[in-house]
């Protein structure tokens, strides 16, 4: 969808559209608060899951708790500690390579993925299975390679 309006700028339309949509603007406008569990969606973006109780393993500060999200097109986590609030927010288009992990010690349904970006970030992350809910190693996989699943309607 194309939108042509003369004398407006961009910045002041995708403020208009996004407040139509009732989500927050990313990029242009005014700054949006989002709630702790909400994540900023571009327009037509979906989520696809969501996991709680996900642990970042961080190579800088150790063990970090939180809530992972994935979208149709990033994957978004969030800490769960209120002191000091932690995001990442990584592209699919920024990874170049999805593994799973062994997490020694923690259960028989403790999985771990590492995400190993062409911009040199590394993210670990691990987290229990639920049979209730989609394997996330997968749905990851699938949205962050697409072409790999045969997925062109994920294209456009």
């Amino acid at each position: 969808m194309f939108l042509a309006v003369e004398g407006a700028d961009l910045g002041a339309l995708l403020t208009a559209l996004c407040s139509l949509q009732n989500r927050p603007t990313l990029g242009f406008g005014a700054p949006v608060k989002l709630s702790p569990n909400q994540v900023p969606l571009l327009p037509g973006e979906t989520v696809q899951i969501t996991v709680k109780d996900v642990m970042y393993i961080c190579p800088f500060s150790g063990l970090i708790t939180g809530t992972l999200t994935v979208t149709d097109y990033k994957l978004y986590f969030t800490s769960l500690i209120k002191e000091s609030s932690f995001i990442l927010d990584i592209n699919f288009g920024a990874i170049s390579r999805l593994e799973t992990i062994s997490v020694p010690n923690q259960g028989d349904n403790t999985k771990g993925i590492e995400l190993v970006c062409k911009d040199i970030r590394s993210a670990r992350f691990a987290y229990k299975t639920d049979e209730s809910q989609p394997e996330m190693g997968e749905m990851l996989s699938k949205h962050a390679f697409p072409l790999s699943y045969s997925l062109v309607s994920l294209i456009k």
